[in-house]
């Protein structure tokens, strides 16, 4: 430890030896005349080339810390490529006050002068805020594509102030000099105990850089003439030490992003070596998640199952039996079979758009409208089915369901005294067909309303209520689409239902049902939709 701070020390007193050593070359004639006999007129032209070096290595400093911002994205690096940009400003100027004493230009000495006061004062401002503020990594949220405008904006700023300067407008120079040499103190002092402490390479450079530049302003001092011998030796020491600066800054680029890279490479390793526990244990998660999923899955499709009616029902005047078959876990299907008082049986049968767990809730939703003991309900549940549709219709309409999801069914109610079915259709796909005991085939096909859908702000539908009168023995099989679908693997078109029908007119309605689930029951698996019936006779 004590070795590391007594070679930091041993660098700072290098850097005060050259400071020293310009000095001491400086205020010496007599290398002054023996340089310029050596070099002649040659020695503008040298000073020229350094301060064009010097623009270019600040130049450089400038894009190394902005590729630093655009890969870190800290605050640091932004700070630095605009210091960077008022280094190049600087020298800028330099170049401009040497062309100035060759051929005639706009800029006056003294504007020059209060210019580069007034940018080495920012330069000084940044890195106090660098010290202080910045100590830690801090990320900025400013687009890398908006960086240029940060630095256009400094150089306008920079660009009005020198026209405000043109036009006599004049600063105190004791100010600025006070304020510039508190600023130089901060900075000396605070990067020095930065660099003995952390070991800080940038705060090192930035330390060389601050002792080369004070001491070549302080002797002679700024703004008076200066020799081109002077100037030669001042550019001299300021390339060498700006070219310390950007050696630092890529230095710390190249360990920032080797860091960065090793740190990559760490995890990617890591994750590679525990992949495979990864991914098992990933696996065990997924399994578990699905083994919960399906159980819940199940006890809906037992709920769902629950609320549709027993498989074989009789009334007084009339019998039933039904099926539900699903393609997915779930069913898109629902039908329900009820008694609505002491004469008349309710019944419905729909089919919700889609078919798994969206449409089997679709499904509750309905049940639980249908089964309501609202007296709006109840009072048109037996006589007017048609009430009943126009009321789901704007009742869907007020929820927040999907757009596309949409429902088709038919209503009807039968009357056992009068035997009299009365129904009303909300766009079912599936006309009920009616077998009669004499053998005449019909269908309830009077009515043809308009589906539930999410329509209500453009269009009310009107639903028209239909009626048939039945007598003993006849049956009428409720449908979704499903059972006379071509898409289905078991090829059963409604000719097929019919011909089923009438072959078992006079069989109970068990086997009829048994002969068409033996159609369906071989592709259960391969089944492309859900399939529903039920089927009602008229009794004696």
């Amino acid at each position: 430890m004590e070795k590391s701070i007594r070679t930091k020390l041993w660098r700072i007193l290098i850097f005060l030896g050259l400071a020293w050593l310009y000095l001491a070359l400086a205020s010496s004639e007599t290398i002054a005349l023996a340089a310029q006999r050596l070099l002649g007129q040659n020695i503008s032209l040298y000073n020229t080339s350094l301060v064009l070096i010097l623009i270019v290595l600040s130049a450089v400093i400038l894009l190394i810390n902005l590729y630093s911002y655009s890969i870190f994205r800290e605050v640091r690096y932004l700070l630095f490529t605009v210091l960077a940009m008022l280094l190049t400003t600087m020298y800028s100027l330099q170049l401009l006050e040497r062309v100035e004493r060759v051929i005639s230009s706009p800029f006056s000495e003294i504007v020059l002068t209060q210019l580069n006061l007034i940018i080495t004062i920012g330069m000084l401002i940044i890195l106090v805020v660098k010290l202080f503020l910045v100590r830690r990594d801090i990320y900025s949220k400013l687009p890398l594509s908006q960086v240029p405008i940060l630095l256009l904006t400094v150089a306008a700023l920079l660009i009005i102030l020198y026209f405000v300067m043109r036009n006599g407008v004049t600063f105190n120079n004791q100010w600025i000099l006070g304020v510039l040499f508190l600023l130089i103190f901060s900075n000396f002092l605070g990067y020095l105990i930065k660099y003995v402490a952390d070991s800080d390479r940038n705060a090192e450079s930035i330390l060389f850089v601050g002792i080369i530049h004070l001491a070549t302003f302080v002797y002679p001092p700024f703004g008076d003439h200066q020799s081109e011998y002077i100037h030669l030796l001042a550019n001299g020491l300021r390339v060498l030490s700006i070219a310390f600066m950007s050696h630092a800054f890529y230095k710390h680029l190249f360990r920032s992003y080797l860091g960065h890279m090793m740190e990559i490479d760490r995890e990617r390793e890591a994750y590679t070596t525990n992949l495979e526990e990864l991914v098992e244990e990933r696996t065990q998660e997924l399994m578990v998640f699905n083994q919960t999923l399906e159980e819940e899955i199940d006890s809906a499709k037992e709920l769902q199952k629950s609320m549709m009616p027993a498989r074989d029902i009789s009334y007084r005047g009339v019998s039933f039996i039904s099926e539900n078959v699903a393609c997915d876990k779930m069913s898109g299907d629902f039908f329900d079979i009820y008694d609505i008082d002491e004469h008349r049986v309710g019944m419905y049968i729909l089919d919700v758009s889609g078919h798994g767990i969206n449409a089997a809730l679709m499904n509750i939703y309905c049940y639980h409208y249908i089964r309501s003991t609202s007296p709006l309900v109840k009072r048109y549940l037996g006589d007017k089915p048609s009430r009943n549709l126009l009321h789901l219709y704007e009742e869907f309409n007020k929820m927040g369901f999907p757009d596309e999801m949409h429902i088709v069914l038919l209503i009807a109610a039968y009357d056992m005294r009068s035997k009299r079915l009365t129904y009303c259709s909300g766009g079912l796909n599936g006309e009920p067909l009616v077998v009669h005991r004499s053998g005449e085939i019909s269908r309830l096909n009077q009515s043809s309303g308009f589906p539930i859908i999410k329509m209500g702000s453009f269009f009310q539908p009107e639903y028209v209520d239909a009626s048939i009168d039945l007598g003993p023995g006849d049956r009428i099989i409720f449908y979704t689409d499903g059972l006379v679908d071509e898409r289905q693997p078991f090829d059963m078109m409604e000719e097929d239902l019919i011909e089923l029908m009438l072959s078992f007119a006079n069989q109970p309605l068990s086997e009829l049902h048994e002969a068409i689930m033996n159609r369906i029951e071989p592709f259960r698996s391969e089944l492309v939709d859900d399939v529903s019936f039920f089927i009602m006779e008229v009794g004696e």
